[in-house]
């Protein structure tokens, strides 16, 4: 080989490194502008003051909390000093998720010209209450103060062809409760998209995750749109498998157009005390408000908007430059054309005697050998990590020593498998990574139609090069591999911070799929420069995988997760700590626990725990009332109870061998379901929002009249005092999450339709 066509194959590998390079900078988000920003833009600097006036005490702000109260307040001041007229909606709702709660959401609207009144309106979407663990400056006042900030942007642009809604939600965290509540209001037959406002953590580009069924003209209109895409039909074809829900989901059951947008940066926060205003990135900010606002703004100013049960579209961010996107039912055509142009290339190699069959084989063979190795690999080296206690919880601090190792070890692999072989056999080895690219393609296509670009794209430009330059096969494979880290490195980047340590294996195999067509420029090198290639990737990875074991599991911005939890009933009054139980293997014995053992604590519940401490017994729920008439096929079941502690919460825990087929509480009917339940073998609880002294009453629908063993059960934020021992001592090692620190009493009531008058009602 000439020194020249050395300095190609050298300068090729470079060249990719160099577009993977840009590939991750453009995916995070973009550079936050500050206060001078014109005024018809986004400014993440001002939003964030708008933020910090919300969050004025970095505290948790739950559903009916006074806390809660005090960030509604503010909120309604903001938009008094925007000139927004707003309203405090308040309404008893129970959602899906088998919540109920007086909810508050804030309502303001920006209205449209005098002559396009009448037309629907555009919501713009975020919750302004928080978990009880954490303040929740991203998750969600961010999207609050984004929105604020877009409100006040819009009204200094021109006038909007339709009206603009601002909607700040109560009781997402609940379970969806203000936009349950929403339903409800006189606006919204009048709503025709909503543009939600999510995060499941603190940093990173906001996404365009989430849309809905028949999203071709939305995406048409984000493609015009947005300055900055960072988006896929991948992300909503995952999205819908996945049992996760936001505001959105409800709005769109109820036939609504929607956009959701998150960032995703930092999940080890999300939900804990450390979601504050020092964690969130500013650039994640700016990346939502450029989002919204641009979205909005085109939205309210066209002449309509899209509306669901139109086609789907396939589409995908092009290093956030443009959104390259088409319908879902052009696949069969772009799919058979991919498949000619793959034959006319193989059959123009074959027929040049570029390669021989057998050579295809062999390095089919090899690559296929490449794949097996990837996963085994990433499954013995995820599973060795476990083993040492590298892996106490979804995300640590190792995350990214981890993430190089996983993302590096199929290049080392690729290397490796290819020592062996001969050199000089481009040909081969590009035939066998386009054969096993469009098989994936095909694959693809029937069964995941949003993600097939993935495969499709680099596959028809392969075959197309190939074809056209049938002697250069380095050049069809750059191009190819050029589309691969252009569409695979972002996921193969962003898989760790979406999955945690699931995602590790997965992330390897993305990085897998952004190199596969290495392998034919590799084979143009020696075998001494692919041992030094191979060698100089091992120790990377064995470097990254040390550090990963040295350093310490967690930190302040990954913080360990565990909630104090008292339960009592059954005869039986513990205190633990809840949370994963592998991190006993790297926090040891808190001050203060003599041991860490698994604890089951509810009955109805599978959630682990750890490290049980006796406390005084909670007075149990009293039962006022009980009617259980026995009935041939179905059974109705009315349950009045009230806390004898004065707990703020009352709930009910039914097997699933009871079949609900609905549930009201106080009166109130749960909201629709979002999506099929399956019949699945875990319990189902429902809870209600309560004051001091109140009492609730449930009313089931039962699938049979069988007899039946149910929990009740009162939950409360307070604990006692051997309770904040063991919380002190928590706190020196983790940080509460989620529901935070909370006491449960419960008991037992078996129903029996011969037997059903509340006399013998027994909660014990």
């Amino acid at each position: 080989m000439s020194t020249i066509d050395r300095l190609k194959t050298v300068a090729v590998p470079g060249a990719l490194g160099l577009l993977a390079a840009i590939v991750i900078a453009r995916h995070g988000p973009p550079t936050p502008l500050g206060e001078d920003a014109p005024v018809g833009v986004f400014s993440a600097e001002r939003a964030r003051q708008q933020l910090q006036d919300l969050l004025a005490e970095p505290e948790p702000h739950p559903l009916g909390s006074e806390a809660n109260a005090r960030i509604r307040k503010r909120l309604r001041r903001a938009l008094d000093s925007l000139g927004l007229p707003n309203e405090e909606r308040s309404r008893f709702v129970c959602s899906d998720y088998g919540r109920c709660a007086m909810t508050h959401n804030v309502v303001a609207i920006q209205a449209g010209s005098a002559v396009s009144r009448a037309r629907r309106s555009v919501v713009l979407a975020a919750h302004y209450d928080s978990v009880a663990a954490g303040p929740g400056a991203s998750d969600d006042l961010a999207g609050v103060a984004a929105i604020l900030e877009v409100m006040r942007a819009l009204r200094a642009g021109p006038p909007l062809a339709g009206p603009v809604i601002a909607l700040f939600t109560d009781g997402e965290e609940a379970g969806l409760l203000g936009a349950e509540a929403f339903v409800l209001e006189p606006e919204f037959p009048s709503v025709g998209l909503v543009i939600n406002l999510e995060a499941r953590g603190t940093s990173g580009a906001s996404y365009l995750f989430e849309t809905h069924e028949g999203n071709a003209t939305l995406v048409d209109v984000a493609a015009a749109a947005l300055r900055r895409p960072n988006t896929s039909s991948v992300y909503y074809e995952i999205y819908k498998l996945l049992p996760n829900d936001t505001d959105l989901s409800v709005f769109r059951r109820e036939g609504r157009a929607g956009a959701g947008f998150a960032f995703l940066g930092g999940a080890a926060r999300y939900h804990t005390p450390r979601d504050d205003l020092d964690s969130l990135d500013r650039g994640s900010l700016q990346h939502h408000g450029d989002n919204v606002l641009a979205l909005a703004r085109s939205l309210a100013s066209s002449p309509s908007l899209p509306q669901p049960g139109g086609a789907d579209a396939v589409y995908f961010s092009l290093l956030g430059f443009v959104v390259i996107h088409w319908p879902v039912s052009w696949l069969p055509a772009i799919l058979a054309a991919t498949l000619i142009l793959v034959g006319l290339a193989v059959q123009r190699v074959l027929a040049g005697a570029k390669a021989g069959g057998g050579a295809v084989v062999t390095e089919l063979t090899r690559m296929l050998l490449v794949m097996a190795a990837t996963l085994l690999f990433g499954w013995l080296f995820k599973l060795a990590l476990g083993g040492a206690g590298a892996l106490p919880a979804d995300w640590t601090a190792q995350g990214s020593a981890l993430r190089a190792a996983f993302l590096l070890l199929p290049l080392c692999l690729i290397g490796v498998v290819g020592l062996r072989g001969p050199c000089q056999q481009p040909h081969a080895a590009l035939l066998s990574a386009l054969v096993l690219m469009t098989i994936l393609a095909v694959a693809l296509v029937v069964l995941l139609p949003g993600a097939a670009y993935l495969a499709l794209l680099p596959a028809a430009i392969a075959a197309m090069a190939l074809f056209i330059f049938p002697a250069r096969p380095i050049l069809s494979a750059a191009l190819a591999s050029a589309a691969c880290v252009m569409l695979w490195l972002p996921f193969a980047w962003s898989t760790y911070d979406v999955l945690g340590e699931r995602g590790l294996v997965p992330a390897a195999l993305s990085a897998l799929l952004t190199g596969f067509f290495l392998m034919p420029i590799l084979t143009t090198w020696s075998i001494r420069s692919r041992a030094v290639l191979s060698v100089t990737i091992a120790l990377a990875i064995l470097a990254a995988l040390a550090l990963g074991m040295l350093m310490p599991a967690f930190s302040r911005d990954v913080p360990a997760q565990l909630n104090v939890v008292e339960a009592s009933g059954g005869g039986r009054a513990v205190a633990v700590l809840e949370g994963d139980p592998r991190m006993r293997t790297v926090l040891g014995a808190p001050p203060g626990l003599a041991q860490w053992s698994p604890q089951s604590v509810l009955p109805w519940q599978r959630r682990p725990a750890l490290a049980g401490r006796p406390v005084d017994a909670l007075a149990p729920l009293r039962v006022l009332d009980l009617e259980s008439p026995a009935e041939s096929r179905s059974r109705q079941v009315a349950i009045r109870v009230a806390s004898a502690r004065d707990a703020r919460a009352l709930g009910i825990a039914v097997p699933p061998q009871a079949a609900v087929l609905a549930v009201a509480v106080n009166g109130t009917a749960a909201a629709a379901p979002l999506r099929p339940r399956a019949q699945v073998s875990r319990w189902r609880s429902f809870m209600v929002d309560v004051a001091v002294g109140e009492s609730a009453k449930f009313e089931l629908t039962l699938g049979n009249a069988e007899p039946l063993d149910l929990y009740l059960f009162d939950t409360s934020g307070e604990l006692q005092t051997k309770s904040l021992e063991l919380s002190s001592a928590r706190d020196r090692v983790a940080v509460a999450y989620g529901e935070g620190d909370r006491s449960i009493s419960w008991c037992h009531l078996r129903l029996d339709p011969a037997n059903s008058s509340a006399s013998n009602a027994v909660c014990e």
